[in-house]
């Protein structure tokens, strides 16, 4: 629309419909001076951004990019302190719902591909997700988000199908995710770490033997003369990163620049377009470290090492949390659920993104409120919850 993301406008109108869904409850939605010098600052820096892109460049994209995106992450917080109000268990039963239904929808499009509504036409889509890693990063983020406060027989259940789904499709990113929950069970294991440890290697083992095997992923794992397209995108994304960082000398060619004319290519783009006759994920970097850095470089650079100096804090933290006895540990259901999320996105920012209109993100924006409410309501103990857990 008007140059603008599809995505983003998308986004944009369905979180507004969610907003409106829930219009009873728009009194309680207020927001703190903090979150309000946060929304002003990001505003004032992409529109400082995209006003000196239009000017020197006469490219309109960004400025109608970062409107909407500016809307998105209002509402995404708006909604987030709606969601808050809802009893805990209310909201994980809606996860474990919404979980259950990707994975029916993954099973039945694989025994039955549905062919409708232009589908036929799209040989990697898993109806109503058009692309196979679409759907992985939905069912993938979710995944990772309930495995933290699931049981042992449900995070069975979530890494088992995670798995089955990864091998029959077949699908990288989802076997990504399916290696996430297996370092979350190791950090969930608690006294029995030992015994998770060694189930760890020995699943890796049979992995790696069985990848080597399919052609698949064999092809998308090989790095000497490549001619994979997946794997020319992925190892296009951190060319670009650099070479955009270091030709810019560290400032990035700014928000939502990728991809136009002041993008810096290299040895990948060139071997994409020899290959294939055209340049493939040039606009999104095909993940979101290697789009931040290239258009914000030092700044972009020092946010995903942020990213993952929590990320790995975040699973210290919840270790030490599991080796704790029930009734003695420090973080609560809804902490643990928006930790998930938030480990979870660690495929989306380094393996395969949407870009920066990301549904996860609002995830982790909407569902991160919920740790802020200070509420007698929201139990930490798993037996006290009306949840199937």
């Amino acid at each position: 629309m008007f140059g603008a993301s599809s995505y983003a406008i998308g986004l944009l109108f369905a979180l507004i419909l969610v907003f409106l869904i829930h219009s009873s409850k728009i009194t309680i939605v207020q927001f703190k001076r903090y979150e309000l010098l946060v929304l002003l600052l990001i505003a004032f820096f992409l529109l400082l951004s995209s006003f000196i892109t239009f000017i020197r460049a006469h490219n309109t994209k960004p400025l109608l990019s970062a409107v909407p995106f500016m809307g998105i992450v209002f509402f995404s917080l708006a909604w987030g302190k709606i969601i808050k109000e809802y009893h805990i268990s209310i909201i994980i039963n809606s996860i474990l719902i919404i979980l259950c239904i990707f994975f029916v929808i993954g099973w039945l499009n694989f025994f039955y591909p549905i062919n409708v509504f232009g589908y036929i036409y799209r040989q990697k889509s898993v109806f109503p997700f058009v692309e196979e890693s679409h759907f992985a990063l939905a069912l993938g983020v979710l995944s990772l988000g309930y495995s933290t406060i699931a049981s042992t027989k449900m995070n069975y259940v979530i890494g088992i199908n995670t798995l089955l789904l990864a091998l029959i499709y077949p699908n990288l990113t989802l076997l990504v995710f399916f290696a996430l929950l297996m370092v979350l069970y190791l950090v969930k294991s608690g006294k029995n770490f030992g015994k998770y440890l060694l189930l760890f290697f020995l699943v890796s083992i049979l992995l790696v033997s069985l990848l080597t095997q399919i052609d698949y992923f064999r092809s998308r794992l090989t790095f000497r003369e490549v001619t994979n397209l997946t794997t020319l995108v992925y190892l296009q994304g951190w060319e670009l990163a650099f070479n955009n960082l270091h030709q810019t000398q560290g400032f990035g060619v700014g928000y939502q620049q990728l991809g136009s004319n002041e993008t810096v290519l290299g040895h990948y783009s060139e071997r994409i377009f020899a290959l294939y006759g055209k340049h493939i994920n040039l606009d999104d970097g095909g993940f979101l470290a290697s789009k931040i850095i290239a258009e914000f470089g030092f700044l972009g650079l020092s946010t995903m090492l942020a990213y993952l100096i929590l990320f790995v804090g975040f699973l210290y933290i919840m270790w030490r949390n599991f080796q704790r006895s029930p009734d003695d540990r420090i973080i609560n259901t809804n902490e643990l659920f928006v930790l998930g999320l938030f480990i979870g996105f660690f495929v989306e920012i380094f393996f395969r993104g949407f870009g920066y209109f990301s549904p996860n993100l609002v995830l982790i924006i909407a569902y991160g409120q919920v740790i802020s409410k200070k509420n007698k309501r929201l139990e930490k103990k798993r037996d006290d919850m009306n949840c199937p857990l």
